[in-house]
């Protein structure tokens, strides 16, 4: 136990204070900027983060995408979507999923999204890896990845992970690992 502490310990220490940390957040980043996405049939935020609300409303007003789908807890996204005056037919909720797995699956029910769709998922800079893996495993083929955090993350001077990401990132290969190992 005492060994598998000092590991984790000396892993996080890695991940803040060197330039692997910043490395292995960028591997987990894999977002398009806004201005280079092609024309998609949805835009599907995964989570009700209110920064993904946002930036789903950055997108849809940016004319990328025709539909919004709110995918898990959808009450704060949709009031931010109503406050940046989207009209609620072109929303759809897919309050179904329970975890990463689901959301390719549960997003067929909303009606007008099949395999074939052209899809712009948005989801937190750490999490866009695994989420587009996740996708193209379910059959999905044209399918990008946006973030507004991705895109604040390169117009900043390149920096070190704060100790939120640290966490994050262990979350994610945690979850790839377990992707890999059960799903």
């Amino acid at each position: 136990m005492a060994a598998v502490s000092l590991l984790f310990f000396l892993s996080g220490l890695t991940l803040r204070f060197t330039p692997v940390g910043t490395r292995v957040a960028e591997y987990l980043m894999a977002a398009t900027p806004l201005d280079q996405l092609p024309q998609a049939d949805a835009i599907v935020v995964l989570g009700g983060d209110p920064l993904r609300s946002a930036d789903a409303l950055r997108i849809y007003r940016a004319g990328k995408a025709p539909m919004i789908i709110l995918s898990g807890e959808a009450e704060e996204a949709l009031s931010i979507l109503d406050a940046g005056m989207v009209p609620r037919c072109v929303v759809r909720l897919d309050t179904a999923p329970r975890r990463t797995m689901d959301h390719p699956r549960t997003i067929l029910s909303v009606g007008g999204i099949d395999h074939s769709s052209r899809l712009i998922l948005v989801s937190s800079k750490l999490h866009q890896r695994r989420a587009l893996a996740i996708f193209r495993q379910a059959g999905y083929n044209d399918v990008w990845m946006t973030s507004i955090e991705t895109e604040l993350h390169y117009a900043r001077k390149k920096r070190q992970p704060n100790h939120i990401e640290v966490a994050c990132v262990f979350y994610e290969v945690a979850a790839r690992v377990k992707s890999w190992l059960v799903d």
